[in-house]
């Protein structure tokens, strides 16, 4: 399985629902994870763990280009 990196859409029982850079869905046991995960972490997803993305940045958003007349 090649790296890939994903967000936690949400956590069901045993299930951490991710999705993925491409939009797509999955499935990952929170076994895999080496951290408490939590909804909104960004990821990245090995062969053999999961870990938080430290590196992620979030994206400036001018809001200004919403609210333009």
């Amino acid at each position: 399985m090649e790296i890939k990196k994903a967000v936690v859409d949400r956590i069901e029982t045993d299930m951490a629902v991710c999705e993925l850079e491409d939009k797509t869905f999955i499935n990952i046991n929170i076994k895999k994870f080496d951290y408490k995960a939590k909804e909104g972490d960004h990821i990245i997803i090995y062969h053999d763990k999961v870990t938080k993305d430290i590196n992620y940045k979030m994206p400036k958003i001018n809001l200004d280009d919403y609210f333009k007349d």
